[in-house]
């Protein structure tokens, strides 16, 4: 808890959400994909994170992929450290979070937020789980689930707001 608090002290920026004491990060990003289930294709999605770390030590975040069938996935009032199911966030250091989702089967989602004053800088990371040789993803294209040899995040931008 102490970690969860001195890093939102250090990310609070004394402007507009000052009176909220609550810190809103913006992370966008395209990411690069080669389906290969149901049915064959390559194409670019772009994907949004918008993340609140409040001063009470819980996180709100909101995921969202453009496309023509687009998707968002909510998590509310979670605290750090493990949880059964969903995605799960962790201090690594003062200025250092990492939010983690584990696929049940196939991957590991990993978004890393590093800040420094009132920037930061997020890595993205999609990451096969022990024998898997697809990610199981949802398709912007086909609205469920589908198979992909390929998942790589670029042009990621990361914003304090």
């Amino acid at each position: 808890m102490r970690s969860l608090l001195a890093l939102l002290i250090i990310l609070t920026i004394p402007t507009a959400y000052a009176a909220s004491e609550d810190t809103h990060i913006a992370i966008k990003y395209q990411i690069r994909s080669t389906r290969v289930r149901p049915t064959p294709s390559q194409g670019v999605t772009t994907v949004n994170i918008k993340i609140v770390l409040h001063a009470n030590g819980t996180i709100e975040d909101v995921v969202g992929v453009e496309g023509d069938k687009p998707k968002q996935w909510e998590l509310k009032s979670r605290k750090l450290g493990h949880h059964a199911t969903g995605a799960e966030y962790r201090v690594i250091d003062s200025n250092t979070i990492v939010r983690t989702f584990a696929d049940p089967k196939t991957h590991v989602y990993t978004v890393k937020i590093a800040v420094s004053g009132s920037s930061c800088k997020a890595d993205v990371t999609f990451a096969l789980k022990p024998q898997q040789k697809e990610f199981a993803v949802y398709s912007t294209k086909l609205g469920t689930a589908a198979y992909y040899s390929q998942l790589e995040p670029f042009d990621i931008e990361c914003k304090i707001e």
